[in-house]
Order: C-alpha cells, then sequence, then structure tokens
C-alpha cells in the first residue's frame, strides 16, 4: 500500500487547520515536558535529600524539614482557618447556651405571672367579698 500524499496546500482554509493542529501539539509537548512524574526528582531548592534515608536521624532531618515547608507554604492560611473554626465553635456554644438560657427564661417568667396574677385574683376576691367576722367565742356556763 503507498501513502498517500497530500496535494499541494493551495487552499487557504487548509492551511490555516494545519497551522492550528501543529501549534495544538506544540502546547501539548511543551506542557507534558514541564510536568513531573513520579520517577523525576524534583529539587525544592532546599537543599540535596539526605543520602540514606532509612536512618532515622535522617528521617528526623526530613519530618522536620517537610514541617517547616508546609508551615512556610500555609502561612497566614493556617491562622485564618484556626479563627474561623474557632470562631464557628465559639459561635455555636453561644446559640447553644442562649437557647437553653431563653427557654429557662421563658419559663421562670410564664411561673412569675402566673404567681403575680393569682395573687392579683385573690386580692380583688378578698376585697370585693370580705370574709364574715370571725365569730365571737360562746360563754360557757361554770359548774360550782
Amino acid at each position: 500500500m503507498s501513502k498517500a500524499r497530500r496535494p499541494p496546500e493551495s487552499d487557504p482554509l487548509l492551511s490555516r487547520v494545519d497551522a492550528l493542529l501543529d501549534s495544538h501539539r506544540h502546547a501539548q509537548a511543551s506542557a507534558s515536558a514541564q510536568v513531573p512524574v513520579l520517577t523525576d526528582i524534583v529539587d525544592l531548592g532546599t537543599g540535596a535529600l539526605p543520602a540514606k534515608i532509612g536512618s532515622h536521624d535522617a528521617l528526623e532531618a526530613l519530618a522536620d524539614e517537610l514541617q517547616r515547608t508546609i508551615m512556610e507554604q500555609l502561612g497566614g492560611d493556617l491562622d485564618r482557618v484556626i479563627e474561623e473554626r474557632l470562631s464557628s465553635a465559639v459561635h455555636q456554644a453561644i446559640e447553644q447556651s442562649l437557647g437553653y438560657l431563653r427557654t429557662e427564661l421563658g419559663e421562670t417568667m410564664r411561673e412569675i405571672v402566673r404567681a403575680a396574677v393569682a395573687a392579683s385574683v385573690a386580692r380583688a376576691l378578698a376585697e370585693r367579698f370580705p370574709p364574715p367576722p370571725p365569730a365571737a367565742p360562746e360563754k360557757r356556763a361554770r359548774k360550782r
């Protein structure tokens, strides 16, 4: 089978399509060349990796370096996240406490109003219908 040859590019549309495809291929090639893969060693500018990664001291140094790097990269974000979470937790605790206090205050106010109304009704009834005067004690006859 022989390869089909392209006719000479006389059509401007075909030349524009070819140019677009070439630029797309070039963009893909340059993007894939910039992305490291798992087998590539990436130097972050922090110095060389310890020679013997399996040693305890080397692992400690690597952990310290990792922690320092993470803390530097997080910067103010860590403080902001802590502030947001703390604020949210405090807000929830206050809302819960205020809800409890509202309930308690409502119950206490209802009891106070009931007691005040009962006292007022009792006083009004006592003024309108005074109790009868106490009966005089009967004199008993003494035996002699």
